[in-house]
């Protein structure tokens, strides 16, 4: 996380038959892992498979500055600009972004002992 933006990295390319355009459109989605996806499903974690990449284009359809999408064999990365520094979040929520904001990347267990926070998304942090 930075001030202006947000980037998320993923390592490995597309999945074999997807091109650069169809996932950079939200035109196809395929399922890496259908364990996982399915455990974060049931978890409530997504709500629906293959439908991110749409709804973050619909999310900044009336925004100056649009997301980056870059594709390489090795590499899928997002960047997401803030368009709006009014967060509505939790009181840990909050803590999360000043310390992100104030101490760059961090670990999410250094992120909680430096924010007194003992659980993030459900996960349990020992400490």
């Amino acid at each position: 996380m930075f001030r202006d933006r947000i980037e998320i990295k993923s390592p490995g390319g597309l999945p074999k038959g997807i091109t650069a355009d169809e996932y950079v459109n939200g035109d196809i989605s395929c399922l890496r892992n259908p364990i996982l996806g399915n455990v974060f499903f049931r978890m409530n974690y997504v709500e629906m498979f293959g439908t991110g990449v749409k709804r973050i284009l619909f999310a900044y359809k009336d925004a100056k500055i649009k997301p980056k999408f870059e594709i390489t064999d090795n590499v899928i990365s997002v960047t997401l600009p803030i368009i709006n520094n009014h967060y509505n979040v939790t009181e840990d929520e909050g803590k999360i972004i000043n310390i992100l904001e104030n101490e760059g990347r961090l670990s999410s267990s250094k992120i909680a002992k430096n924010g007194g926070i003992y659980e993030i998304k459900n996960f349990k942090i020992n400490g």
